[in-house]
């Protein structure tokens, strides 16, 4: 007799948003948001007679979210990251000190189709790494993109 198995809802991943947890983005849809991961290095070592070296967990690493989207007249993540590379000019006491307010609590919302939140990533401490621009080409109409790479603590996931 052949068994039933059970449905489970798989989530689009066509509709999500990026927040700051202080409200202090205007624009925040995106096209594309990758590197949700989250690694546990494998400390080996060999003890005694053992043939087989003994594993234990080791340091726990988080990739960089990757953030892109159309080219508007907004620029809220643009001054962010500029505030980031010119730091001896936003904080005077010095280069390399990332102050709090450089420094956000982001999170992404994935909706469904009814535009119900359904799962929320949290990127704790997150701070611009990387900017690109798009490419200017007048050979296509093509529309402008551009990426944003953020660093962050940690992150995790939670329902909505």
């Amino acid at each position: 007799m052949a068994s039933k198995a059970r449905s489970r809802e798989l989530m689009s991943k066509f509709l999500f948003t990026v927040h700051d947890a202080d409200g202090g983005f205007q624009n925040s849809k995106f096209q594309k948001c990758t590197g949700q991961e989250m690694s546990v290095g494998i400390a080996e070592y060999a003890e005694g007679g053992a043939f087989a070296p003994l594993k234990e967990p080791g340091r726990v690493a988080f990739g960089n979210i990757t953030l892109e989207h159309g080219v508007s007249d907004n620029l809220d993540f643009c001054n962010w990251m500029d505030q980031v590379c010119n730091m001896l000019s936003y904080t005077p006491e010095g280069a390399g000190l990332l102050t709090l307010d450089l420094i956000r609590d982001l999170y992404a919302i994935q909706r469904d189709r009814t535009q119900t939140a359904r799962i929320k990533w949290n990127f704790a401490a997150a701070f611009p790494a990387r900017w690109r621009g798009s490419e200017f080409d007048n050979t296509t109409d093509e529309v402008q993109v551009e990426e944003l790479e953020l660093a962050h603590w940690y992150n995790y996931r939670e329902a909505a």
